[in-house]
C-alpha cells in the first residue's frame, strides 16, 4: 500500500524519480530494510528519521519493528502530510510525523532520541552534525552511503564517534552501504 501512494503522488509531491511498481518497492522498501542489517531496534528504542521526504526509510522500518517508536522529521509541508496520509493508510501507531526543520526539532526534544538515520538528509559531516542535538549521550546513527565511505570514515572519526560498522551491498547504481556509529558515550545497543 506505501508503494501504491508514492506511485499516487510521485508526481504532484516531487517524491521520486523511480518509476515502476517493483523498482519503488526495491529503492524504497527492500533498501531501506537493509539497516536492520545493523541490528533489530529494541522494544522501546526512539529513532529519529532526518529529511524524511516520500517516508523511506522511516515508513517501511515503523511497519516491520512495532516495538519501536519512530518520528519522520520532515520540514516541507506537503511531504510530511504525504507521510501522515500514510501513517494513517497503514496504521502505523508508532510513528510519528514532525512537519519541522531538524533543528527545530533538537530545540524542543534535545537529546530525546535513542537512535538517529537517514537516508539522503545530507552527506555524512552535516548529518552527523545535525543529529547530535538529538541523539541521548548513549545514542546512536544510521545512514546510507554510495560506494566510496572515506567521506564517513573521515567524519566519525573527526565528531570522535566510536563502532563504525559497514555493510556493503550491490545495488544497480553500483556498490551502495548502510553504516552505524555510537555517541563515544554509547553503551546501548539498540
Amino acid at each position: 500500500q506505501y508503494v501504491r501512494l508514492i506511485e499516487r503522488y510521485a508526481g504532484t509531491l516531487n517524491l521520486t524519480a523511480i518509476t515502476g511498481g517493483e523498482d519503488l518497492a526495491d529503492e524504497l522498501v527492500l533498501e531501506a530494510l537493509r539497516l536492520l542489517d545493523l541490528g533489530e531496534f529494541s522494544h522501546g528504542a526512539s529513532v529519529a528519521d532526518l529529511g524524511s521526504g516520500n517516508g523511506s526509510p522511516v515508513v517501511p522500518l515503523a511497519a516491520c519493528c512495532p516495538g519501536a517508536r519512530f518520528s519522520a522529521i520532515e520540514s516541507r509541508q506537503r511531504r510530511a502530510a504525504f507521510i501522515a496520509t500514510v501513517k494513517a493508510a497503514l496504521d502505523l501507531e508508532n510513528l510519528d510525523v514532525l512537519g519541522y526543520r531538524v533543528e527545530q526539532v533538537a530545540g524542543r526534544q534535545p537529546h530525546a532520541f535513542d537512535c538517529a538515520m537517514s537516508r539522503a538528509f545530507a552527506r555524512p559531516p552535516e548529518m552527523i552534525q545535525q543529529a547530535l542535538a538529538l541523539l541521548k549521550p548513549e545514542g546512536e546513527l544510521r545512514g546510507f552511503a554510495g560506494a566510496d565511505t572515506s567521506e564517513l570514515e573521515l567524519a566519525v572519526a573527526a565528531w570522535g564517534l566510536r563502532d563504525l560498522r559497514v555493510i556493503g551491498y550491490d545495488h544497480e547504481a553500483g556498490r551502495r552501504h548502510v553504516w552505524r556509529a555510537r555517541l563515544p558515550g554509547a553503551g546501548l545497543h539498540l
